[in-house]
């Protein structure tokens, strides 16, 4: 038996001195294949530097190019347009020019008497609404009207904070007059 266990032993000793050996050799080919990773990322690194200032370069040659060729070609459209505009073309944009502007100033002289009218219309639906009590309220609601300025006491009032909601509806206490103002004595 004990050839039989220095031979197993013999085995495992050549075994772990392989085991060693094949380490070592992987450890090796990792340390090669990192340099290999370093040259070639390098190599790529400058590769693409070398890509990215041709581009640049390429654009630049591209961009002269168009805009001499966009330059030249602006300069002779316009060229020929101005040869295409003649006193024919002038005078048909002189005359669509007026016409628009005498389109536009009775649009606008319409609409200002449309609704000038509406608003002439609708105080007077409010004037009849102050007559119907009787001419005495009409000459009241007149004379509120002249002594008090609601825009006024409605800003103060939003000012001060003092409109509330009541039933549905907003109010707020105003300061209002139910007096001529009084004049200054004079000297």
């Amino acid at each position: 038996m004990a050839p039989l266990v220095e031979g197993f032993a013999s085995t495992a000793d050549h075994l772990d001195e392989r085991q060693d050996a094949l380490v070592r050799a992987c450890a090796e080919t990792v340390d090669e294949l990192r340099g290999v990773l370093d040259v070639g990322r390098q190599f790529a690194d400058a590769e693409a530097s070398r890509f990215r200032f041709e581009c640049r370069a390429t654009e630049a040659s591209t961009v002269s190019s168009l805009s001499a060729a966009i330059t030249d070609a602006s300069a002779r459209a316009f060229d020929g347009r101005v040869r295409a505009l003649d006193r024919r073309t002038a005078a048909i944009m002189v005359i669509a020019m007026m016409a628009c502007l005498t389109v536009g100033a009775a649009g606008g002289w319409w609409s200002g008497v449309t609704t000038t009218r509406a608003a002439i219309t609708e105080t007077e639906t409010s004037i009849r609404e102050a007559f119907r009590d009787g001419p005495e309220t009409a000459r009241l609601w007149l004379e509120l009207m002249t002594w008090n300025d609601p825009r006024t006491a409605v800003i103060r009032c939003r000012d001060a904070g003092r409109i509330r909601d009541e039933a549905g509806r907003r109010s707020c206490p105003l300061l209002f007059w139910v007096s001529p103002p009084v004049k200054a004595p004079t000297q």
